[in-house]
């Protein structure tokens, strides 16, 4: 179809890339404008199964059976420090400590 649609279009090549692109581009906005809403009134986007008022479900867990994100459920809170890194009880300088 591609080679059928070429040979069809006239003139050197450049104004042969020229149509092709004018060609796609008439063909997409004829798409966004006229086809795609007269078909969205048909589509089942609204036909929505989830309920409006989901209850809760507990928060996922890890094999372990802690929660799977640090930080997940509620008043706990979450480490400045990367997981696994121990802080230390020193604390760094200040700059203006350094000599």
């Amino acid at each position: 179809m591609y080679v059928w649609l070429w040979r069809r279009l006239r003139g050197p090549l450049p104004l042969r890339v020229l149509q092709a692109a004018a060609l796609l581009g008439v063909t997409v906005a004829a798409l966004f404008v006229w086809v795609f809403p007269a078909v969205e009134a048909r589509l089942p986007y609204q036909d929505v199964t989830v309920p409006v008022d989901p209850s809760p479900s507990p928060a996922p867990t890890s094999s372990a059976g802690a929660p799977a994100v640090p930080g997940e459920l509620p008043g706990e809170e979450v480490s400045p420090t990367a997981p696994g890194v121990v802080p230390s009880a020193v604390p760094n300088p200040s700059p203006s400590a350094v000599p």
